[in-house]
């Protein structure tokens, strides 16, 4: 088998292009977070956004008497309601890394968490579709000599995509059905990637 074909069978119907852009290493990292960036949102439109991202939500910042277990049950029921759909499957596990280390308070009506929620299943959406099956191949093919570099290369990447991400991730919150969901046109300015990542969704 050749080796293109090795590499691109890794990938999911709609990431292949956004594999093959970090794979030739010919663009820079600005059309490359782009190029993730209209994946992304082309993927949550086309699959119909995130079912059951609202009652998900609602376990999150819903009655703080419930038990995790409780609320995992839960997040597992509304699970099975959408036949295991993965960008539901992607949300469940960002929604139970939220209760796992959200404070006691009420969380109710917090839009803040909304957002972050939303950003977190972009993040996760990323990591499962692209960062992960391609990490070890690239590695492997000497587009990058480790994982640090490459490690590096993600961040640089992600830190470029982030206003994208933002901006996928409020039209998510107000549309979870992914309709007419789209990237923005890029931005000049770069953020940190620290919203993104779970911990910071109490901030």
């Amino acid at each position: 088998m050749p080796e293109g074909d090795r590499f691109e069978k890794q990938f999911r119907a709609g990431w292949i292009g956004a594999a093959r852009y970090i794979r030739d290493g010919k663009a820079s990292v600005e059309e490359t977070g782009d190029k993730l960036a209209k994946t992304l949102a082309k993927r949550l439109r086309d699959c119909g956004g995130v079912p059951g991202f609202d009652d998900m939500l609602d376990v999150i910042t819903g009655n703080e008497n419930l038990s995790l277990l409780d609320s995992f049950n839960f997040l597992d029921d509304i699970l099975r309601r959408h036949d295991g759909n993965l960008h539901s499957k992607v949300a469940a596990e960002v929604a139970k890394s939220v209760l796992v280390q959200q404070p006691n308070e009420a969380t109710a009506g917090n839009r803040a968490l909304a957002r972050s929620f939303a950003e977190n299943i972009c993040a996760g959406l990323l990591e499962y579709n692209l960062f992960s099956r391609a990490e070890i191949r690239l590695i492997d093919e000497g587009r990058f000599s480790s994982r640090e570099e490459f490690r590096a290369y993600r961040e640089r990447l992600t830190q470029q995509m982030m206003p994208g991400i933002r901006s996928i991730a409020g039209q998510l919150v107000r549309n979870p059905n992914g309709k007419g969901l789209r990237a923005p046109n890029r931005k000049a300015s770069m953020q940190s990637t620290s919203a993104i990542l779970v911990e910071d969704l109490l901030r």
